[in-house]
């Protein structure tokens, strides 16, 4: 019964070895490039995912003006940044189907320039009051307003 048993794993080795050697004769070595990269983060950020996806770089091309502090940023609870209005920079009306929209260009902490945005009305009234009153009362008093 042994010897049978021998036999038999001789053959299964044989036929296994024949297959690898096949195998191996047209294998191929894939390559993977690296293109996980782990961020070293501060304590306080310690509770975000740190790997990130090479995708997700974009060129950079350095301006001390746009640097911002990493204590002058704040986290909400999902560790999403909160951005914060400084100032209303503009009015517009629209008019859509007969009837009148009020929209204001938001300038936010931390953005410059084009990075600013329109919202509705009702938007600055439900969650800006103050900037909305300082608003209102600038333009009354003169083109200089509008910034708190």
């Amino acid at each position: 019964m042994n010897h049978k048993i021998d036999v038999i794993r001789a053959l299964l080795k044989t036929a296994q070895d024949r297959q690898k050697s096949y195998a191996d004769k047209r294998r191929r070595l894939i390559e993977f490039n690296e293109v996980a990269y782990h961020m070293e983060l501060p304590e306080e950020l310690a509770g975000i995912h740190n790997p990130f996806h090479v995708s997700y770089l974009r060129k950079c091309l350095a301006d001390n003006s746009m640097w911002v502090p990493l204590n002058e940023i704040t986290l909400n609870n999902k560790l999403e940044y909160v951005k914060d209005p400084v100032a209303i920079l503009d009015e517009k009306v629209k008019e859509i189907r007969n009837r009148r929209m009020r929209t204001y260009k938001l300038q936010w902490r931390h953005q410059k320039g084009s990075e600013c945005a329109w919202e509705s009305e009702e938007f600055v009234l439900e969650h800006l009051p103050s900037l909305h009153d300082a608003w209102i009362a600038g333009t009354r008093s003169g083109p200089s307003g509008g910034e708190l």
